[in-house]
């Protein structure tokens, strides 16, 4: 059986629980996150979309979307991956619903990512297979670092 390690830091948790209206065990999770102040509690509870970085700021996210427009334009398939955990599966089913509302035709793939060659080999195998990412070339390892690039 797996035995899980739980960091707790000092804080009040039952003030701040009683000052922000939240459940201790919220309270505790904000003060792991280094979260701390009335000031930034308060920001993180009520945060909104305003308070959300320019997503355009992200590398390779204007290109990505021209790509995508692309190829729901020409009809292609566009395939989604994913892993299993919480956030991959929610993600992996928002871009698919997003896609297809714009009329692509999204496949989705979910997948257990143990470590990043998988999805490395996984990329290669749908090269392979036909399902091009709009390069002349697949994801490959670069060898200056252990991220993946065309």
């Amino acid at each position: 059986m797996e035995k899980w390690l739980e960091i707790r830091k000092g804080a009040p948790f039952q003030e701040i629980s009683r000052k922000f209206g939240i459940d201790p065990v919220i309270a505790r999770i904000i003060r792991n996150r280094e979260i701390i102040g009335d000031e930034a509690i308060e920001a993180y509870l009520h945060a909104d979309l305003t308070d959300l970085e320019d997503p355009l700021a992200l590398d390779g996210l204007k290109e990505a979307a021209f790509l995508l427009r692309e190829r729901i334009r020409e009809g292609k398939r566009i395939r989604v991956i994913g892993d299993y955990d919480i956030d991959g599966v929610c993600a992996t089913y928002i871009l698919e619903h997003i896609l297809q509302i714009y009329g692509a035709q999204a496949i989705c793939s979910r997948l257990l990512i143990l470590f990043a060659g998988l999805l490395e080999t996984y990329a290669g195998k749908l090269w392979k297979n036909g399902l091009r990412s709009g390069r002349e070339r697949p994801f490959r390892r670069s060898p200056e670092n252990s991220e993946l690039t065309r």
